[in-house]
């Protein structure tokens, strides 16, 4: 995933691949770099959002988990849970 990040630097896609690796890896400080990366390109991508969102819940920071909720469900209309419209 590296390589197809060093290949196409702002590829959504494959940042939030190797974003999703590093969180396999349980290296997460790799995981929100990549992730924060994702969304200084992308601020309005819910996969990178939502994947901000486990990446806090498994840290346990409840204050970091309310924050991208929070943007997610801004994007979704206030409507929590319900995918939104890209």
């Amino acid at each position: 995933m590296k390589r197809a990040v060093e290949l196409k630097p702002t590829s959504a896609e494959a940042l939030v691949n190797l974003a999703i690796c590093y969180g396999m890896m349980n290296d997460y400080k790799d995981n929100i770099e990549t992730l924060t990366k994702m969304l200084s390109l992308y601020p309005n991508s819910i996969i990178g959002l939502q994947n901000m969102v486990i990446t806090y819940q498994r840290l346990g920071d409840k204050g970091k988990v309310a924050e991208y909720q929070k943007k997610i469900d801004a994007l979704n209309g206030g409507n929590a849970g319900v995918p939104a419209k890209n």
